[in-house]
């Protein structure tokens, strides 16, 4: 048994992964045997011209180190996952596992495209508010200098506005915004630059330092 820190053990996953896909294609282009034929009583394989108690031996040290390797490799990915876990990570404000953070950076994207979406409605909607009400103060303050055209100086300000409050107010738009979308929006933005701007720096100092046992 030995002991090595995550970075070590996801560097050695990479060259298994390597070693793995090696030897299946030799044995799929033939380069390691493990099948051959000999012609009647001879102790000669055909195509690998080797004697047959040879051969044999060969064609099973051929399959048992691609087995091993395998084995090796599933036993890695197993102390991995069980680490990846159980070690945890501080990123801005939250505490994720070495596993959620790696899926946090996976399904980040969702958050950048709820942002935009949200930051579209929120945009669109306060245009449509605020061209409405731009276009109803204008008639408003049309009709009232209609109706009050030359008697406008006899009325003092203080009354104009407040019919031009009367006249408005039943036709203005308002937002409403329960969820507070700004600051949802604000929220996320910020969440989503720390989480990106700490992860991987993050991520290398847990694999970095915490360690574990292997058997081969």
């Amino acid at each position: 048994m030995r002991t090595i820190t995550l970075t070590e053990a996801l560097n050695e996953l990479k060259l298994l992964d390597k070693k793995i896909n090696k030897k299946l294609r030799n044995l799929s282009s033939g380069n390691d045997r493990v099948l051959d034929v000999v012609k009647g009583n001879k102790d000669e394989c055909v195509y690998s011209r080797m004697k047959v108690q040879d051969f044999k031996n060969e064609a099973r040290s051929n399959l048992d180190s691609i087995l091993a390797l395998m084995k090796n490799r599933q036993e890695l990915k197993s102390k991995l996952a069980e680490a990846n876990a159980k070690c945890t990570v501080k990123i801005g404000s939250k505490e994720y596992s070495i596993a959620g953070a790696i899926e946090r950076k996976k399904s980040i994207q969702f958050d950048k495209d709820l942002i935009i979406i949200l930051q579209d409605i929120l945009e669109q909607t306060e245009h449509q508010v605020n061209s409405s009400n731009d276009r109803v103060e204008k008639d408003v303050d049309k009709l009232l200098e209609a109706r009050l055209g030359s008697d406008a100086k006899n009325v003092n300000s203080d009354e104009i506005n407040s019919i031009r409050e009367t006249l408005l107010n039943p036709k203005l738009m308002k937002l409403i915004d329960p969820l507070d979308l700004k600051k949802i929006v604000s929220d996320l933005n910020t969440e989503v630059e720390e989480f990106e701007t700490e992860v991987n720096t993050k991520l290398t100092i847990v694999n970095s330092t915490n360690t574990i046992d292997v058997d081969f």
